[in-house]
């Protein structure tokens, strides 16, 4: 028996050495499951910026003298003197006149009445009516009582007019 095993070990070893040529590779099999994700690497450095567009076409020029406050004649002044009493209000010719500027005046002779000025305010600015400049005057002890009206003394306003 230990001869006919030995014959078969040898006509084995024999056979592997005299193999025929390597066939073709078959086709491939079907992927497997994928893998579990990896780890991110840290994020790159950012790029350097692109390049400028070219500017867009100029629009057209709009129609000249459109907006609300083109002329000077647009802006008025009015003065009232106080009358009779120690205030006077000064007003705008509408409601939506716009106020420019307003004051109080102690008299037209470049003097002083003695009086001092209380008041000298803007009222009315939020709406509600014609915006309107409050001047109170107010007379210290010791000083003679003064006809402000005859001395000139005025509360002004300047507005602009709105069409």
């Amino acid at each position: 028996m230990r001869t006919s095993l030995l014959v078969v070990v040898v006509l084995l070893s024999s056979c592997s050495a005299l193999q025929g040529p390597k066939g073709d590779t078959g086709p491939a099999g079907p992927t497997g499951p994928a893998g579990v994700e990896g780890a991110r690497g840290p994020q790159g450095a950012q790029g350097a910026p692109g390049q400028t567009g070219m500017a867009g076409a100029d629009g057209m020029q709009g129609p000249v003298g459109g907006g609300l406050y083109v002329s000077k004649a647009s802006v008025y002044c009015n003065e009232v003197s106080p009358p009779g009493t120690t205030k006077a209000t000064a007003s705008c010719n509408d409601a939506n006149d716009l106020l420019v500027s307003g004051g109080c005046k102690d008299s037209t002779n470049g003097g002083t009445t003695g009086y001092y000025i209380s008041e000298n305010r803007p009222r009315n600015v939020t709406g509600g009516g014609p915006v309107d400049w409050l001047c109170s005057w107010e007379q210290p002890s010791g000083i003679p009582s003064v006809d402000l009206q005859a001395v000139g003394a005025k509360a002004i306003i300047c507005c602009i007019t709105v069409p």
